[in-house]
């Protein structure tokens, strides 16, 4: 797994990195740029949260993780305009994030466009 992290800035262990990890308040979020990806994490309750613009439903599944246990976690996420959105772009035109300009690049893959599903 190759992560982006922001915490006071930006800084990546590879030039295409797989996920973005935002550090807030000592609580670590990741975005995943490339759709999927594994963490190795301690035992405890986690929930994990998907979501894709604002034509689809946020998928959110919570669960407890025991010492040594591996677990696969699906979210699927429900396209509630019946297919309308196939026909229009949802998005959002700006990021409050603070960056140098070596972070464009993982920036701009995170923001891109997604034309299938």
């Amino acid at each position: 797994m190759s992560t982006a992290s922001i915490a006071s800035g930006l800084w990546t262990n590879s030039p295409s990195p797989d996920t973005l990890e935002v550090t807030c308040n000592e609580q670590s979020h990741f975005i995943l740029l490339k759709g999927r990806e594994s963490f190795d994490l301690p035992q405890g309750h986690y929930r994990v949260e998907a979501y894709r613009g604002l034509f689809y439903t946020p998928a959110t599944q919570e669960f407890d993780l025991r010492a040594g246990e591996s677990r696969a976690v699906t979210l699927k996420l429900a396209d509630w305009t019946g297919g309308a959105s196939k026909d229009w772009i949802s998005g959002d035109d700006h990021i409050h994030l603070t960056r140098a300009r070596q972070d464009d690049a993982v920036f701009l893959r995170w923001l891109e466009a997604k034309t299938s599903t």
